[in-house]
């Protein structure tokens, strides 16, 4: 997938990225090369009445398997935002069968509304027999207002977050977690192996 807005793919967003229906719609996206979180640009959404900003991109067949967890998270700042019944920005990460169909998915929102500095949203998900790929939307479901993604990460959980690593959280919380890991162990149909346990 795609990590962050640096080049441009059509006019208005970064490569790798689809708009919702394929058109540019330059009064919703642009690349921004002043707002933004690290690199050469972020992808900047504005609100419409028209239209409900949305961008997608799809990670490569067959990177999705069935058991594991996958995690997402992007960084998002916004301007202005006026969500009234809708959601806000927000990441949704999925997993869609062989037809492209989400069979599962996760979605992270900014719950405050007008403007807010860089914050991180990260979504989380289970890939659920007959899932086969990733797939991440990242949109602006508000009434008003900006925003801005940039650097999004997409990987197996165990793999630690970037805004992990940056804020020391790994090693602190290395150094002070205990505990004990149990479970059960699965088959490729998602059904407990008799006898195994972790």
């Amino acid at each position: 997938l795609p990590g962050g807005f640096d080049r441009k793919g059509k006019p208005t967003v970064g490569a790798g990225w689809q708009t919702f229906d394929g058109n540019d719609h330059p009064e919703c996206f642009a690349l921004d090369p002043v707002v933004k979180h690290g690199g050469e640009s972020s992808q900047r959404m504005t609100a419409s009445a028209e239209v409900q900003p949305l961008i997608w991109a799809a990670a490569a067949p067959l990177s999705a398997v069935h058991g594991r967890i996958y995690t997402a998270e992007v960084w998002v700042k916004t301007k202005g935002v006026r969500r009234g019944a809708r959601r806000g920005p927000a990441l949704q990460l999925e997993i869609t069968d062989n037809r492209a169909q989400a069979v599962a998915f996760a979605r992270a929102a900014v719950a405050r509304e007008g403007d807010a500095d860089w914050q991180v949203l990260t979504a989380a998900i289970a890939c659920p027999p007959g899932g086969r790929r990733v797939r991440v939307n990242l949109g602006l479901d508000a009434e008003a207002g900006d925003c801005w993604f940039d650097e999004l990460f997409v990987h197996e959980t165990p793999w630690p977050l970037p805004s992990d690593v940056a804020s020391g959280w790994a090693k602190k919380a290395a150094s002070t977690v205990k505990g004990t890991i149990a479970g059960k162990v699965l088959d490729d149909d998602g059904q407990p192996i008799a006898g195994a346990t972790v």
